[in-house]
């Protein structure tokens, strides 16, 4: 089977994408209420993994607004147990890049050549009040990634408890799940990849200080600033 964790404070939300969804609603899943009591989302998923982890099953943190669109447990058992999933991540690849620095007297300098970005890996459907829009490219099979986005990360029990996996609690609301990749890819050596999942995602996350403070602290523990992310490219060297 496979066990869905989530975080909940917009039940209107959570019953449109998970509840309601004929791909979701019949597998076991695990709802941490916080409408009371605003719990970080690493917090609560930490909870699960110390007193509700499952002994030999495929695990899937996600959140409240993302919705599978296919069937997940035939797709899951197919992968590989020693590996971390998720329907989108980032990775450095090989690209043209072509600068000028103008000035009023013209080009002061130019720089041509094949250098790594970031690119985004695994297609899904992203759906705002604004815009409903493809993000990613589409895969044929799983791609190794820096890291995988926050809104679904999907683990299989005996890796967690293999290397005792944690979430960080530091990264309360923005990189916890990137952090969860690099952590194990550091401390481990266990391979996170993108895999192509038919879903949907309503929102587009936010971008403000407190991402910019949880970014800069995740450098830090690092000691790099050369990896990837949905929302940060750490190739561009311009």
């Amino acid at each position: 089977m496979t066990t869905i964790v989530t975080v909940v404070n917009k039940f209107d939300v959570f019953k449109s994408t998970i509840e309601d969804n004929p791909f979701m609603q019949a597998l076991p899943l695990q709802v941490y209420d916080n409408t009371r009591e605003n719990i970080t989302i690493p917090k609560r998923y930490n909870d699960f993994i110390e007193n509700h982890l499952p002994e030999d099953d495929w695990v899937v943190f996600c959140h409240q607004d993302f919705g599978f669109q296919e069937n997940i447990p035939s797709l899951v058992g197919k992968l590989d147990r020693n590996v971390i999933y998720g329907p989108i991540g980032a990775a450095p690849t090989k690209q043209l890049v072509i600068v000028f620095a103008l000035s009023r007297y013209g080009v002061e300098r130019s720089r041509i050549g094949i250098y790594p970005r970031s690119k985004l890996l695994g297609r899904i459907t992203q759906s705002t009040s604004r815009k409903t829009r493809k993000m990613g490219q589409y895969l044929w099979r799983p791609a190794v990634v820096d890291t995988l986005d926050c809104c679904c990360l999907i683990v299989h029990s005996s890796l967690i408890k293999k290397h005792a996996l944690r979430f960080d609690e530091y990264f309360d609301w923005h990189l916890y799940g990137e952090d969860f990749s690099l952590n194990a890819r550091k401390k481990h050596q266990v391979l996170s990849k993108a895999v192509q999942i038919k879903c949907v995602h309503l929102s587009s996350g936010s971008v403000d200080l407190d991402f910019d403070a949880r970014l800069n602290h995740l450098k830090k523990k690092y000691r790099t600033t050369a990896f990837a992310t949905t929302c940060y490219d750490g190739y561009m060297r311009f």
